[in-house]
């Protein structure tokens, strides 16, 4: 028979007859070790006499209490955010459980591969073993890095420049920086008008 562990666990009991006495079932001596708060194998023995003293061949029943229930992770705030380039990012975790050992929050595994400098799609993953070696379900946090910042054009001179007619133009130029990709002034096109 098996039970799993943490459940309540009742013994099914024996029934004992005797050819001369006939039921002796509420006779039976009953040892019952099993404990359904430890995994393990456990055998209930159930021994019965006659009022002659004559004994019964001993029966017995195997009961092995299992732990086959896996934990339950669960994600502490949303399961997909999303986050400008540059900030810093703080992740929240999780929680887990094990409905016979209780929290597990201590074994949980994070891989978080979440680089705030680079937009992207980042796939932070949790993971957690019972001590039966039931693994959880792996739950996935989405967070995505954009960048939605525009770049900043700088001139470099005077914005309004008076020219003679005739004179040749110098344009002083212009710098570009970009929150992502830093200088950018040599992608910078001029366009006369």
């Amino acid at each position: 028979m098996v039970v799993e562990a943490g459940t309540d666990y009742s013994d099914l009991g024996a029934v004992a007859t005797d050819s001369f006495e006939g039921d002796l079932t509420a006779n039976i001596q009953v040892s019952n070790p099993v404990n359904p708060r430890k995994v393990g194998s456990y055998v209930v023995t159930y021994d019965v006499s006659d009022s002659s003293g004559n004994k019964a061949a001993q029966a017995s029943r195997s009961v092995d209490v299992k732990d086959t229930l896996v934990p339950v992770i669960t994600l502490i705030g949303q399961a997909e955010m999303t986050l400008q380039v540059g900030k810093q990012y703080i992740d929240n975790g999780a929680t887990a459980s094990d409905s016979f050992e209780g929290s597990l929050s201590d074994k949980l595994t994070t891989a978080n591969p979440v680089d705030t400098t680079k937009p992207g799609t980042y796939s932070i993953s949790y993971d957690v073993e019972d001590s039966s070696g039931n693994k959880a379900v792996q739950v996935l946090r989405k967070v995505i890095v954009v960048d939605t910042e525009s770049p900043v054009i700088t001139l470099l001179g005077d914005a309004v420049i008076q020219q003679e007619i005739g004179d040749t133009y110098q344009d002083a130029g212009a710098i570009a920086s970009d929150n992502v990709d830093g200088d950018i002034h040599k992608d910078c096109n001029r366009i006369a008008q």
